[in-house]
């Protein structure tokens, strides 16, 4: 089936780089306590530095959205399924970095993830679905 593949292969594409943004930013997250962010953002949290915050992207975000990338381009059973979750687990990020960060305000980083989030979650969706056709699996 031709969209299914046209359409795992743009995903598989958009996890990877997602992926690699996520371990760059998780990384410098933790070399530089915050990329620039003040400490005070933090006050009233659970957090006392940023190491926490950037394991989390580094280690969860980065590790789910490439794992995902790389079953698709591998054709793994579950690969859409696990495109979604990767996709819900930027949204989690997103919505918990928007409520604990309060003192941030709006970025228009937040409006990028937030669409790239959603275009992951229609993709895996229409995956699933063609899927579905394809095998009759439910």
């Amino acid at each position: 089936m031709k969209a299914y593949k046209v359409i795992s292969i743009l995903l598989a594409i958009l996890l990877l780089l997602t992926s690699v943004v996520s371990i760059i930013s998780g990384i410098v997250m933790i070399a530089t306590n915050g990329m620039g962010m003040p400490l005070s953002w933090l006050e009233g949290t659970a957090f006392k530095s940023y190491m926490i915050p950037g394991l989390i992207l580094l280690i969860i975000i980065a590790g789910v959205t490439m794992l995902a990338g790389i079953m698709l381009l591998m054709k793994k059973k579950y690969a859409p399924e696990t495109a979604a979750i990767s996709g819900f687990g930027l949204l989690i990020w997103l919505f918990t970095e928007m409520y604990v960060l309060t003192k941030m305000g709006s970025h228009f980083l937040h409006a990028i993830i937030f669409t790239e989030a959603l275009v992951i979650l229609i993709a895996a969706i229409i995956l699933f679905r063609l899927s579905i056709r394809k095998t009759g699996r439910v």
